[in-house]
């Protein structure tokens, strides 16, 4: 007696699914937990179409991606604007001073001692 009817691989795709909508709005290195997760779960449940828990573990893959997208982009948009905030700092460092006669040079050790002693150490 052979039984033709397979046994469907158990695989927790609720689970993928909250850790992949708790990365996206939380934690962003709960998304790449939940991908990987996603991936195994779906390469185990190739086979297997029209299991339930092949629908949970590719929406889950989906957020997860979605959600790594995102803190990508806010962490280059953070690191962008910091960068440009230095930028502006250092720009601003000495502004309108000369010394000697000629303006100060911010990237000049000698030029800072003298626009700090100038300044009282604020720069300007």
């Amino acid at each position: 007696m052979s039984d033709s009817k397979q046994i469907e691989p158990q695989v927790n795709g609720g689970l993928i699914l909250a850790l992949s909508i708790l990365g996206l709005l939380l934690c962003g290195p709960l998304t790449i937990v939940s991908w990987l997760m996603a991936n195994g779960a779906l390469r185990t449940l190739w086979n297997y179409p029209h299991s339930g828990q092949r629908g949970l573990a590719q929406a889950g893959q989906v957020i997860s991606i979605i959600g790594m997208i995102l803190w990508v982009l806010i962490i280059g948009a953070k690191v962008i604007a910091l960068n440009e905030r230095g930028q502006r700092a250092n720009r601003s460092y000495g502004a309108n001073i000369t010394i000697d006669g000629r303006p100060a040079n911010p990237n000049s050790l000698r030029d800072r001692i003298l626009i700090d002693s100038v300044s009282g150490g604020r720069g300007r």
